[in-house]
């Protein structure tokens, strides 16, 4: 799957596409619809900051953004790397309640292997959109 996600603003949404290589180098994405003000409130809340191994692509000032690339999962410190991912769902799920399942979907289709991975996203699945409190490092202590 190539690198490259077109933009897709549609209406008053822009697509999130949630993205991430396994180890053997296959690529998987999902595009999740985000209110623009969602999208502004999800990004301040991570103030804009990202380690060096993950892109943040299209940002503008106005809270438009054409893709957020999450790429690769760390073997170092895989429970930051699900709440980043989590924040996203969460976040999304505002604007489409089927967001988390889409995501599920994804990481099966992503294969991940590290339990906490998939527990990561099956809370978010099995959650009420409206009110994901459980964060990914939470979930990550229950395993």
């Amino acid at each position: 799957m190539s690198d490259c996600i077109d933009d897709r603003i549609e209406g008053n949404f822009v697509f999130l596409a949630v993205r991430a290589t396994d180890g053997s180098g296959r690529r998987a994405g999902v595009d999740l619809p985000m209110d623009p003000d969602e999208l502004a409130r999800f990004e301040g809340e991570q103030g804009l900051m990202a380690p060096s191994d993950y892109r943040i692509d299209g940002y503008s000032k106005d809270g438009i953004v054409g893709r957020m690339g999450f790429a690769p999962f760390r073997d170092d410190s895989p429970l930051e790397d699900v709440n980043l991912l989590c924040r996203a769902v969460d976040a999304a799920s505002r604007s489409d309640p089927h967001a988390a399942d889409k995501v599920a979907a994804w990481a099966e289709c992503w294969e991940v292997d590290d339990p906490r991975v998939l527990a990561g996203v099956a809370v978010r699945s099995a959650a009420d959109p409206t009110n994901m409190a459980v964060t990914a490092a939470e979930s990550g202590r229950a395993l």
